[in-house]
């Protein structure tokens, strides 16, 4: 009973175990593939959204700053307009 047969012949048991071995290491090497691009997408993704929110945030405080110098501006033009006599 170490034989065993197969579509192409006879096969024996040493060479069932060997086709078993690959078949167990070629899961395991795609799973371990899956796993590491899912992971790497999830960390890019993380990097993107980290790089999106300083470049927001730095936008945010310019339009506050340029806000506050535009109210300087109209401030100081209506004061120069009034007639303080």
């Amino acid at each position: 009973m170490d034989s065993v047969d197969g579509v192409a012949g006879t096969t024996t048991g040493s060479d069932v175990a060997a086709l078993m071995l690959q078949i167990v290491t070629s899961t395991l090497a795609q799973s371990l593939l899956l796993a590491y691009v899912v992971l790497m997408s999830v960390l890019l993704l993380n990097t993107l959204i980290a790089s999106m929110n300083d470049t927001y945030s730095s936008i945010a405080e310019q339009a506050e700053d340029r806000w506050v110098l535009e109210q300087a501006r109209i401030i100081r033009s209506l004061e120069g307009e009034m007639d303080w006599k």
